[in-house]
């Protein structure tokens, strides 16, 4: 069921058959050191994933609703 507006729904559903545990696009991504550095080489101080102004992590594709960093996704998104 989607919770948000239609033109912006995550099928929370759909993502868990591809292998999402979590699908937590709109949640706050704490990320590991390593995973800042890995993401963030220029600021491996970061904490968290930046969100786009419609609340969803910018790496979330608008388009085809995937992850853009599937390769290098943080940890806790595996």
């Amino acid at each position: 069921m989607c919770r948000v507006p239609t033109d912006i729904c995550i099928d929370c559903n759909a993502g868990r058959r591809m292998g999402c545990g979590t699908f937590c696009c709109k949640l706050l991504v704490r990320l590991r050191p390593e995973d800042a550095e890995a993401l963030y080489p220029e600021n491996p101080s970061k904490r968290f994933i930046d969100k786009n102004s419609d609340g969803y992590c910018m790496y979330l594709d608008r388009t085809t609703f995937r992850c853009d960093i599937w390769e290098k996704r943080p940890s806790i998104c595996r």
